[in-house]
């Protein structure tokens, strides 16, 4: 939903959003691009971060600035209302969504494989997603970069190349995963010029 919702062209690269993150990410146990508290990445960059190494910080951060309200914790709750709104237009009618970045609070954080493919299916329409989700890695800029890591790579093995991956012919992206019910991977993979969008929700085919 993430790389769909900021993905529409008016809302990339146009703003920067101060990482926020980061100590929220260690305390959940979540997976984090190691933002730095003091940087001030571009959205583009956040979607990266996010999208990469499924940082949970950079997800944080992009609820926070696209967020409408006072404090963190109403522009965070606003987003998700946003998110939510955005899957019923989408036509994911089996969806619900209780967080920004998938780590339910309440395990009501609910989908389905056709519903995944369906938002799949929209993002790809999007000009920045599929260049951003077929990414092998990312350069943050060094030490004086917006992350503690000199790199993000991609966690989807798939469109990694060999001997790092799988370096799977026409694949594209797009996002993997974990939550309670265990691994998952939704990718995409193109085999001729109007593309193929697939789906898994195996765990054992995530990596």
């Amino acid at each position: 939903m993430w790389g769909c919702r900021r993905v529409d062209p008016h809302r990339l690269g146009t703003g920067r959003a101060e990482d926020r993150g980061t100590n929220l990410a260690g305390l959940k146990g979540a997976s984090s691009a190691q933002l730095k508290a003091s940087s001030t990445p571009t959205v583009r960059q956040l979607l990266y971060a996010m999208m990469l190494p499924s940082g949970c910080d950079a997800a944080y951060a992009l609820a926070d600035t696209f967020g409408t309200g006072t404090t963190t914790s109403a522009r965070t709750t606003d987003f998700i209302a946003q998110m939510n709104t955005k899957a019923q237009t989408v036509g994911m009618t089996n969806t619900v969504f209780d967080s920004f970045d998938g780590i339910s609070p309440t395990a009501n954080n609910l989908s389905t494989p056709r519903d995944l493919a369906k938002l799949t299916q929209h993002a790809m329409t999007a000009p920045l997603f599929r260049p951003i989700v077929k990414t092998t890695t990312y350069s943050t800029g060094g030490t004086g970069g917006t992350s503690a890591l000199a790199t993000w790579s991609n966690s989807n093995l798939l469109v990694q190349p060999r001997p790092t991956g799988y370096g799977h012919p026409g694949a594209v992206g797009v996002k993997t995963g974990t939550t309670t019910a265990g691994k998952w991977l939704v990718f995409s993979v193109t085999r001729n010029e109007n593309g193929s969008v697939k789906f898994s929700a195996l765990s054992h085919i995530r990596w």
